[in-house]
């Protein structure tokens, strides 16, 4: 297996295999694919946080972190939100 960052190029296939992997979940509204797509848009992407599994030149799973703020009364700190983990089932 191979474990690498995602380029544009793995876009569709980061895609079908997100879907694929949320399809028969439980507690999923079978979307995440979109939320990752919205989230590379997005001010929080790190696209070196962004990175695929691949095993003989195809692409199995993938894994996002995205900048986060958590803030209280008087705080706020710098962290990472991990959504979604997704392996083809």
């Amino acid at each position: 297996m191979i474990i690498r960052r995602e380029t544009k190029n793995d876009h569709k296939e980061v895609f079908s295999v997100i879907e694929s992997a949320f399809k028969d979940a439980e507690f999923a509204d079978h979307t995440e694919q979109f939320l990752v797509e919205r989230l590379r848009k997005s001010d929080a992407f790190i696209p070196e946080l962004s990175m695929v599994a691949e095993i003989d030149g195809k692409i199995v799973g993938h894994i996002l972190l995205t900048k986060l703020k958590i803030k209280n009364e008087s705080n706020e700190f710098d962290s990472l939100a991990l959504a979604p983990v997704s392996v083809l089932p």
